[in-house]
């Protein structure tokens, strides 16, 4: 009777040793991409991938933003948007509406929204409106806002008129909604979402809209004179008009531009965090009335101030 082969044994794995095991670990473990950010994120970096447009300051202002709020601009959570406004070159950092809606979904206290807009038929809605519960609140905090004042506006050429511009003319009741629920959100949880950026649609367009009227320069009315038919006498020239005395010119004074809306609420959320009055250290530091006032050169240096505060 023959015998049955022998069957090769297969090699036995080697134990792991403690350094295998330290970085099976370490490649098995759940990354925080957040965390990476803070040693990845650069100017070089923001300039090459982000916004090729901007300075090197306000990439500051974008990477302190981004870095303190843990935002992930390659996950689209935070923009850098640079513009021609009415003041000139505008800056303005923004973050998704996904930013608020993810936010909220891990503060404990949070327990829900409902969303809606008047009238509920109208195809274009004349406010939103939204409820925010808080599971240590008996009441919901309740909100709302008027389409007229955040709607974004064109000029239409063909039509010679203001429309809006294309989502909100496509989707208008889904667009207020982003920008009531985003507000309410930083009221109902100050201490997570206060001082958070705003997102697109809460902010105001700034586009050079062009006049509903065009202006129309006069032509020039052409006289053509009969030629004269006796050619022996000349015309006499006409004497010449002296010219008006010019007024000496005045200085111009170089308009101040101000920080944004959404430099603004950054600016006072880092004060809400220290219990500070944005308004006093802008009055005290810097001269300004409030905040709002204060030049858009100083808000580096309102930042910079506010964090030696202890």
């Amino acid at each position: 009777m023959a015998r049955a082969k022998n069957k090769p044994r297969k090699p036995k794995k080697p134990n792991p040793t403690p350094k295998v095991k330290q970085i099976e670990a370490a490649l098995t473990k759940p990354v925080d991409p957040l965390m990476e950010l803070k040693d990845v994120l650069t100017v070089d970096m923001v300039k090459k991938y982000i916004c090729p447009t901007a300075n090197d300051t306000e990439i500051g202002l974008f990477l302190t933003i981004a870095k303190s709020y843990k935002l992930n601009p390659f996950k689209r959570e935070i923009y850098l948007v640079i513009y021609d406004g009415k003041n000139g070159r505008e800056v303005s950092v923004q973050v998704g509406y996904e930013v608020y809606l993810k936010r909220a979904s891990r503060i404990p206290a949070y327990a829900g929204f409902k969303a809606w807009t008047e009238p509920k038929d109208a195809k274009i809605p004349v406010k939103a409106c939204v409820k925010v519960f808080r599971k240590d609140w008996k009441e919901p905090l309740e909100h709302e806002v008027d389409f007229d004042e955040f709607v974004k506006m064109r000029w239409d050429k063909e039509a010679r008129r203001l429309v809006p511009t294309k989502f909100w003319k496509k989707m208008p009741k889904s667009m207020i909604k982003k920008v009531v629920i985003s507000q309410a959100f930083r009221q109902a949880f100050p201490d997570e979402m206060g001082g958070l950026p705003y997102i697109q649609e809460e902010i105001h367009p700034k586009e050079n809209i062009k006049d509903a009227e065009a202006t129309v320069t006069p032509a020039e009315t052409h006289v053509k004179m009969p030629e004269r038919t006796d050619k022996s006498v000349k015309p006499k020239p006409e004497a010449k008009k002296p010219d008006p005395p010019k007024e000496p010119a005045k200085p111009v004074q170089p308009a101040v531009k101000y920080v944004s809306p959404g430099q603004i609420e950054t600016l006072k959320g880092l004060c809400v965090a220290k219990n500070l009055d944005p308004d006093e250290i802008a009055h005290s530091y810097f001269g300004a009335n409030s905040v709002k006032t204060l030049p858009a050169n100083k808000a580096g240096m309102f930042m910079n101030e506010v964090s030696k505060i202890k």
